[in-house]
């Protein structure tokens, strides 16, 4: 089981202090829209280089994409980009959230179809 975060001062990274305002501009300058594990991805699900990869113990995002059962517990507006990203990218198979952010995922397949 694992989450996503944005990339915005909401973010988990942002608020522990391992990101600061510029590394949170320079991973949307980069493209990224949310992060796995502390693993940056961009709209479509793919890896965005960062500088936090090598300080990670754990996989990284090319080796949760090989993993059977991935679930994805994940809430709230300022999540539905990177949910819809990481499910865009095949990053999760499971998906575990809540009636509103259901419905705007929704809407947002809609939209992009």
């Amino acid at each position: 089981f694992q989450s996503v975060g944005p990339v915005d001062q909401s973010a988990l990274l942002f608020n522990n202090g391992q990101l600061t305002e510029k590394g949170l501009a320079d991973l949307s300058i980069l493209g990224a829209v949310g992060d796995a594990m502390g693993h940056y991805f961009d709209h479509s699900g793919n890896p965005i280089p960062c500088w936090m990869d090598d300080h990670i113990i754990g996989i990284d995002l090319e080796d949760l994409r090989k993993i059977p059962w991935s679930v994805l517990i994940a809430g709230g507006t300022e999540k539905i980009k990177p949910i819809d990203s990481a499910i865009r990218g095949k990053l999760f198979n499971v998906l575990i959230t809540d009636i509103q952010t259901a419905k705007a995922l929704m809407k947002e397949k809609t939209h992009a179809e």
